[in-house]
């Protein structure tokens, strides 16, 4: 058992609970033997009397270099970064990274991000390939850092807005996750074809149309509350003077390369476009309402949530 050294772990009692390590207690570890994975190629024989902290480091290094170890992480970091059903091909050349990076090193995830990210299959999905849906967590971070959204508290106090949206940051509803990694949406063609989408999950029509009032907030107000004021707010002064130009195709092109990847419909575009000469006035304001406007629908549109 470990946990952190002050037996008294009520949050009252122990303030530090959250974020002192955790430690063995001696006496309540079993100074038995023990084994791992019996019968099997990869057994472990833990020997009578270790220590708790041997112990547990020799488990770690069984399950660390278990054949299964590399594929299993590939395929769930796949999955939050490129794509929701990656082939059997992709996860074996990213495991096979995972258990020797090229210099005999083992569990280099640095080596395993970018044969992640540079794979064929990234750079070009093929065929058929559901890509991925951004989780709530990743659109925000992505909107803060695409429209450089600062905090007046320091806090990035987002937590009250994500929650409705079913991954209210650090709240997972099971330590294994907002989401199961082999999650088949019911009920649909992905079901009819065996196709995992694990951040479905959490989607529903509640969260999606949260989803679209939070991207009304993000494109105006700020999101967030400290009480007083709107804590994260995006800038979105650069993309009113481009309106104010009559640059409305480069701001298009700006969202486009900052939201899309440049990868956004022409329709999409069109629509943009339509819902931006549909705002009336010439004074700063109705500026700053016309990039309001194209931020609100790159962000709430169907496209945006499906990263391929």
């Amino acid at each position: 058992m470990f946990r952190y050294k002050n037996p008294d772990i009520s949050a009252a009692g122990d303030q530090l609970i959250d974020t002192l390590p955790m430690k063995a207690y001696p006496g309540m570890h079993s100074p038995s033997e023990k084994r791992l994975f019996a019968g099997k190629p990869q057994a472990v024989t833990m020997p009578a009397g270790a220590s708790a902290q041997a112990d547990l480091n020799t488990a770690l290094d069984a399950l660390f270099n278990h054949p299964n170890v590399g594929p299993f992480i590939s395929r769930q970091l796949i999955q939050h970064l490129v794509a929701s059903h990656p082939s059997p091909g992709y996860i074996a050349r990213v495991a096979a990274v995972f258990n020797n990076n090229g210099k005999g090193v083992r569990g280099d995830l640095g080596a395993v991000a970018r044969a992640i990210l540079l794979d064929a299959e990234a750079a070009n999905p093929p065929a058929g390939s559901v890509g991925k849906l951004r989780e709530p967590v990743a659109r925000v971070s992505h909107w803060m850092r695409s429209l450089a959204a600062t905090s007046a508290s320091g806090q990035y106090a987002i937590n009250s807005d994500l929650e409705p949206l079913g991954q209210r940051p650090y709240y997972a509803g099971s330590v294994f996750g907002y989401f199961r990694p082999g999650y088949v949406p019911p009920n649909t063609t992905f079901s009819a074809e065996g196709i995992t989408v694990p951040p479905m999950q959490i989607v529903n029509e509640a969260t999606t149309a949260q989803w679209v009032n939070l991207a009304q907030r993000m494109a105006s107000t700020g999101v967030g509350s400290t009480g007083t004021q709107f804590d994260v707010v995006a800038s979105l002064q650069p993309l009113a003077d481009m309106v104010a130009a009559g640059r409305l195709d480069a701001l298009i092109d700006h969202l486009n390369l900052l939201l899309y990847a440049g990868r956004m419909s022409t329709s999409l575009r069109q629509d943009l476009m339509e819902a931006m000469l549909n705002v009336g006035g010439t004074d700063a304001e109705a500026h700053l309402n016309r990039a309001r406007v194209a931020v609100f629908l790159a962000l709430a549109s169907p496209e945006y949530m499906v990263q391929r």
